[in-house]
């Protein structure tokens, strides 16, 4: 199971690297050099921990939001911190920037 996983972690990271040569859109000033060491430290560490956070905040999420409409208070306070900011963190976050 360990090897069936690392394998297919590696050949997304694989297939996602061609992409990166053809986001720059035209007409747009190239973007500045990005420091490879980044890139990988992202991609090993920080995002595999980020994906473990968005399993734990969508985990948490749903007995709380349970409790919260049981309650009848609004989702919103939830939603953000639980769901919204570890997938802006993990998926939506360009590679390499931690900004």
């Amino acid at each position: 199971m360990k090897k069936a996983i690392v394998s297919l972690f590696l050949t997304l990271a694989i297939l996602a690297a061609p992409g990166a040569s053809f986001a720059q859109s035209e007409g747009k000033a190239p973007a500045a050099p990005v420091d490879t060491t980044l890139l990988v430290y992202d991609l090993l560490f920080v995002r595999p921990i980020a994906l473990a956070a968005i399993v734990a905040g969508a985990a948490l999420y749903i007995p709380a939001a349970a409790l919260t409409l049981l309650a009848g208070k609004d989702l919103a306070p939830l939603t953000e911190p639980l769901l919204i900011r570890p997938y802006d963190f993990g998926i939506a976050r360009p590679l390499g920037e931690f900004d």
